[in-house]
């Protein structure tokens, strides 16, 4: 059965997002939490109880990282201890970037030739692309489609990790193209992205609005290709084709993809705001926009 939610959120505050220089003598992987950081996690635990049902139960998901693992423990403090599940997914884990980093201006060289060449396709010198951590995500999903099958799967679905690969997760989730994921910024600690299953098409649309480096132009974009590995793309009049069959497109304002399947198979809702702008931290959970009310604005990591 699948869940009615799935919600991803991105770890709290590091030591790493106060002092980037830690990269150099301690392991990514056994960077802790600040102050700061364990305040959100215990938030977050509190603001995920208010999108929870009494009948609910939660299945956890979470990167191996000692951050997001702090992450999890400080947030499930906040639900009873028999309504949750918790699993370590090692494919939710950070973007490597090749074990230890090096001196500042190297890092700093190698940050500005990722910005240039793409964050998508840049390859970090001995570690990871994003189209790396993309393939890993892809097959995350198929496992998880495979868990959905039992009737018995929780309700709502949590996934703990980082920044990119929660926004990586949702390019593949929407099958969304490469432009589309450069153009979204980066998640900020303990932001929650939702994802709401509509109960009567069995599919999900993405409720939370991500911020944005600029609004993109993408007439003619190429998009990925879908499960089947069928090629999609945007036509200038605004037409969405999949080997010869459309589906609209509306890029007003508030537009969005229509759900209908176009193959007639099980293919997933692209259902979505395609102008979306920032997160509102004022917005009343109803509205399904969310966002941790943090103390501090991290740097991305």
């Amino acid at each position: 059965m699948r869940p009615r939610l799935i919600i991803l959120v991105r770890h709290g505050q590091s030591e790493a997002n106060v002092d980037i220089s830690i990269h150099r003598t301690v392991p990514d992987h056994k960077i802790k939490l600040t102050e700061v950081g364990v305040e959100q996690a215990i938030e977050a635990g509190e603001y995920l109880n208010k999108f929870l049902k009494p009948e609910d139960t939660v299945q956890f998901y979470v990167s191996p990282y000692l951050r997001a693992r702090q992450t999890f423990e400080h947030m499930s403090k906040a639900l009873d201890k028999g309504r949750w599940r918790y699993c370590e997914e090692p494919r939710l884990r950070e973007q490597d970037w090749g074990n230890f980093q090096g001196p500042p201006k190297e890092m700093a060289r190698i940050k500005t030739e990722r910005a240039t060449y793409g964050h998508f396709f840049y390859r970090i010198p001995n570690g990871e692309s994003g189209a790396d951590v993309y393939d890993r995500i892809s097959t995350f999903q198929e496992t998880l489609h495979r868990a959905f099958a039992s009737p018995n799967f929780p309700s709502v679905l949590v996934i703990v990790t980082h920044g990119l690969l929660s926004r990586l997760f949702v390019m593949r989730w929407f099958h969304w193209s490469v432009e589309e994921f450069e153009s979204l910024q980066n998640l900020r600690c303990c932001e929650f992205v939702i994802m709401e299953k509509n109960e009567e098409t069995n599919k999900y649309k993405l409720k939370t609005k991500f911020r944005r480096w600029g609004n993109i132009e993408s007439l003619g974009r190429f998009d990925d290709e879908d499960d089947e590995g069928n090629n999609k793309y945007l036509t200038p009049n605004g037409k969405r084709f999949l080997n010869g069959h459309s589906r609209s497109y509306s890029a007003e304002m508030g537009g969005e993809f229509s759900s209908e399947d176009v193959m007639g198979d099980a293919s997933e809702s692209d259902e979505r705001s395609v102008n979306s702008s920032s997160i509102s931290i004022n917005e009343e959970v109803e509205s399904k926009t969310e966002e941790i009310n943090v103390t501090k604005k991290s740097e991305s990591v």
